[in-house]
């Protein structure tokens, strides 16, 4: 779930930066494939962006019967269709003078804000939490996480490429050897508080709960990746004109919400 949301994430993002440079065609290409992805988590999971799928202990529910299958047909329509799309991004002067040299965050800037995700790896910083604090099932798949140090929004719309490809290759894997057993495992009804870390399409999510003597929730803390993100926005768009603002903004595409939770 959180590869096929990294896919459909950076393919709806590529197509917005390309819209917010005027550019419409890779705009609806884009959403078109993104489409094809989310179809195929309804057929897996029931619900096109998987939500309420994942749940304390373990998921509510097991691939359906063809769901292995529908997201492999997807995969193969989204990897087929990359190379041209990439073509158009990269054959237009017109688009690549928007995004190539737009919106710098400085590699030195993006380590002292720890900024992770494409934001960090599009300015030098590789931090990826399923490379440096690897869970299951990254501690036996571990993905290449791509790095690029141009900083502009030509390398965070890079960076999603990259992912996106390779979050292929992982889901092509994990298809192959899902494990049987257990969809969910008990939780201990005690006290005590633990650290959660997953990587996200935006980058790393960090979760503290502390549960009280009876095992409920006594407090927590959930930072979105957009936190260590939001500040270098500003940074970015010095310099650049007024109608480059959506392009910086956009390849950031921070959460709005994420820092109000």
């Amino acid at each position: 779930m959180g590869e096929l949301e990294r896919i459909h994430n950076h393919l709806n993002d590529w197509g917005f930066v390309c819209n917010d440079a005027a550019f419409a065609w890779p705009h609806a290409r884009a959403g078109a494939l993104r489409e094809a992805v989310l179809r195929a988590c309804q057929a897996a999971f029931g619900h096109r962006l998987m939500m309420d799928r994942v749940v304390p202990g373990g998921v509510t529910d097991d691939l359906t019967p063809g769901g292995a299958a529908a997201i492999l047909a997807a995969l193969a329509v989204v990897e087929d269709a990359i190379p041209a799309l990439l073509s158009v991004y990269e054959g237009h002067a017109s688009l690549q003078d928007r995004v190539v040299g737009t919106g710098i965050v400085p590699p030195a800037l993006a380590a002292r804000f720890a900024a992770g995700g494409h934001v960090g790896r599009a300015s030098g910083r590789g931090f990826d939490a399923r490379a440096a604090a690897p869970y299951a099932p990254y501690d036996t798949l571990p993905p290449v996480v791509p790095v690029l140090a141009q900083g502009d929004v030509d390398a965070r719309v890079r960076i999603r490429i990259a992912e996106i490809d390779e979050a292929i290759r992982l889901l092509r894997a994990l298809l192959a050897a899902l494990p049987d057993g257990e969809l969910q495992r008990p939780l201990p009804q005690r006290g005590g508080e633990g650290l959660g870390l997953v990587e996200g399409f935006r980058g790393e999510c960090l979760h503290w709960v502390a549960l009280d003597d009876g095992g409920l929730v006594r407090a927590a803390f959930p930072r979105d990746p957009s936190w260590l993100q939001w500040p270098l926005l500003e940074a970015a768009i010095e310099g650049n004109i007024v109608a480059d603002f959506p392009l910086c903004n956009k390849s950031f595409n921070c959460s709005y919400s994420g820092v109000d939770l």
